[in-house]
């Protein structure tokens, strides 16, 4: 058994994720040999006959992907799957980039529109940081 209870290939337990990797061929093995599984986690871009044939041929009940992954297919095919009662989660979306520097007090504060120069005084925050937060953040 993998690490974290995950399984690969050939597995029969239904608890466990099965892991779909390899190319088509060996992804259709394991769909095939699978049948009764309800856990799979997609290692892999796949494509639309290969979702299709995995929602027809198993009892999948959950479906774990990547967030890179989730980029490569279509919205349309994740929100269908979704429909027919399947949960999709999808893992490792982490925010990237530089952490900000001021609360978000300090932002709410200066998208509802109160007086900037206010809040610079109170909080010891640069005048220029809260017209640029609050131009990025117009709606």
């Amino acid at each position: 058994m993998a690490k974290g209870g995950v399984r690969s290939s050939l597995s029969t337990s239904k608890n466990e994720c099965i892991e779909l990797k390899g190319n088509n061929e060996q992804v259709l093995k394991i769909i095939e040999s699978n049948k009764d599984a309800e856990n799979f986690s997609i290692k892999r871009k796949v494509g639309k006959s290969i979702l299709y044939l995995l929602l027809k041929l198993t009892s999948v009940k959950n479906i774990v992907m990547t967030a890179p992954i989730a980029r490569t297919l279509p919205a349309k095919a994740i929100d269908a799957i979704r429909k027919t009662g399947v949960a999709v989660r999808i893992t490792g979306m982490r925010k990237r980039g530089r952490k900000r520097k001021y609360g978000s007090s300090v932002l709410r504060a200066a998208r509802r529109g109160k007086n900037l120069k206010r809040i610079s005084n109170e909080r010891n925050v640069p005048l220029r940081t809260l017209y640029h937060y609050r131009k990025l953040h117009k709606s």
